[in-house]
């Protein structure tokens, strides 16, 4: 929920109830700009790609230590890195990558990574907005490397 819109269409409807209309529009247009502002942000936070740039998570010791031990509980992942994305929009709010090398099956699905990605997002807690990638995986490219390179960034080997 995003309370600067909310905000805004209570402030328009009393100004619009009052027959402020001029002053209302300020506020209809500010919820405007404010949603296009949200849509950005979510286009920006919705991958993790080669082109990103990365830096030290900001989580809390227990705030990992929570995560390993949910990473523990899945056999299939190896290793985990824990970076968080530099964005534009709302840098306030947290957005981190956890890259993961799995263990890979002699014989296995094309699908098996992600089956594993989405049992990782439906089972793991995170305390901010996350996107989860495979870094073993053909497609990561140049995005293993920096990601890897990060300080502090290993939060989980098996």
């Amino acid at each position: 929920m995003d309370w600067v819109i909310n905000g805004c269409e209570l402030v328009y409807g009393f100004f619009w109830r009052q027959g402020q209309t001029e002053e209302a529009q300020r506020y209809r247009k500010r919820a405007e700009e404010h949603y296009q502002l949200l849509l950005k942000a979510q286009q920006e936070r919705a991958r993790g790609g080669d082109e990103d740039r990365f830096k030290s998570h900001t989580l809390k010791v227990s705030e990992v230590n929570e995560l390993k031990q949910q990473l523990a509980s899945h056999p299939q992942v190896k290793q985990a890195y824990l970076v968080e994305k530099v964005v534009a929009y709302f840098p306030e709010e947290r957005f981190c990558v956890l890259g993961i090398f799995r263990k890979q099956g002699l014989l296995e699905s094309s699908d098996a990574a992600q089956k594993l990605i989405n049992l990782l997002v439906t089972d793991l807690q995170f305390p901010t907005q996350a996107y989860i990638i495979i870094l073993n995986h053909s497609r990561s490219g140049k995005l293993k490397k920096k990601i890897c390179q990060i300080d502090q960034s290993l939060i989980f080997r098996r």
